[in-house]
């Protein structure tokens, strides 16, 4: 048997495992399927941002030159926050396989049933805790958390991602507040949806909150016959959410409303998709050669798998898309098999006046 390194392991793992944690993650989670999902690099997360700042230009006389006062542009600054780290662990005893195993619960071509299911626990898990934190995250915090749409989405002014307010202005949302007795569709559209379309001249993509609020928006809603939906255009185009995700929507004015249940209490999210995205470092095992990986399914699974898939799985793995989470193989240290389930990742968010925040009080 060829000696293969520990980083092949974890690499082969995540790939024997890819489509099962992928779709345990985005069965999970609500925003994950509605926002565009990028692979990056660099050594914090940095992205572009663009401030209005064009004025120049505009009527002319027939034929007449541009002059160096027809050109400007828009402001471009950068904003930058540092990767979120987020893992779970996997154990199984050495005797917990063995019976697993003796009992027939172990099945040809595959790794132990027994530390798979602890695997798909902890993608669960940590889904959850991405999913959360897309909302409840603190990229100031120790570790860092994601930049969730509570700190992101916020009317104070301030600094964000590195860029002060006082400097930008748009570098703001809108945030307000309303009496819970005073929920109306009117209401939901002067206050999330207006400020939305004033600074990008569209409705919010989406709005998410929780089963609560969902339930007094339905209430809103009922009269009308094309008010429930399981279709919505996010980033990733028309998305059966309620075939991926089990959650429902209704649409007010035609802006769907998402339930999400780790979206923050008493709160209404408005969202431009196009306007943010996941970001996320791939494992390191990610430049281990196909080779290596190929052969370390086979001494995993016992199944020799053609060369070109295991490529072709490396290519999906690290392409983008989708958030993976990967499987890194840890020493043993006794008698047991161990794994962290983990994810580098952060929420850029490319402008801050393209969604709004309500808050029932």
């Amino acid at each position: 048997m060829a000696t293969v390194s520990l980083a092949a392991f974890s690499a082969a793992l995540s790939l024997i495992f890819m489509d099962r944690t992928t779709v345990q993650f985005r069965r999970d989670v609500v925003l994950p399927n509605l926002l565009a999902v990028k692979r990056d690099r660099n050594k914090t997360c940095t992205w572009n941002v663009k401030f209005d700042g064009r004025s120049a230009g505009g009527a002319y006389a027939e034929g007449a030159d541009m002059a160096d006062g027809d050109y400007d542009a828009h402001t471009r600054a950068t904003a930058s926050l540092n990767w979120a780290q987020y893992r779970k662990g996997a154990k199984v005893s050495g005797l917990a396989q063995a019976v697993a195993a003796a009992s027939g619960g172990s099945g040809a071509g595959d790794v132990s049933d027994i530390f798979l299911t602890e695997v798909e626990d902890a993608v669960h898990d940590l889904a959850n805790d991405v999913s959360s934190h897309s909302y409840a995250g603190d990229p100031t915090a120790s570790p860092t958390q994601l930049a969730g749409a509570a700190v992101a989405i916020d009317g104070t002014a301030g600094t964000f991602a590195g860029l002060a307010s006082a400097t930008y202005s748009d570098w703001l949302s809108a945030e307000n507040t309303l009496a819970t007795a005073q929920l109306s569709e009117e209401k939901l559209r002067t206050l999330l949806h207006r400020p939305v379309r004033d600074a990008t001249g569209h409705d919010p993509d989406f709005v998410t909150c929780n089963g609560t609020l969902f339930d007094r928006v339905r209430g809103l809603a009922s009269e009308r016959s094309d008010a429930v939906t399981t279709m919505v255009r996010g980033a990733n185009g028309m998305v059966d959410i309620e075939k991926m995700m089990g959650a429902r929507a209704v649409r007010v004015d035609g802006v769907p409303y998402i339930e999400d249940r780790h979206a923050t209490a008493s709160t209404f999210y408005a969202w431009s998709a196009r306007h943010v995205e996941y970001r996320q470092v791939p494992a390191a095992n990610s430049s281990v050669s196909p080779n290596e990986v190929q052969q370390a399914v086979f001494n995993l699974t016992g199944v020799q798998v053609p060369l070109n898939e295991v490529e072709q799985g490396l290519r999906t793995m690290f392409g983008g898309g989708q958030i993976v989470p990967f499987i890194k193989l840890l020493g043993a240290t006794g008698d047991s098999m161990k794994a962290m389930v983990h994810v580098y990742a952060q929420l850029a968010w490319k402008s801050r006046n393209g969604f709004a925040k309500l808050a029932l009080v």
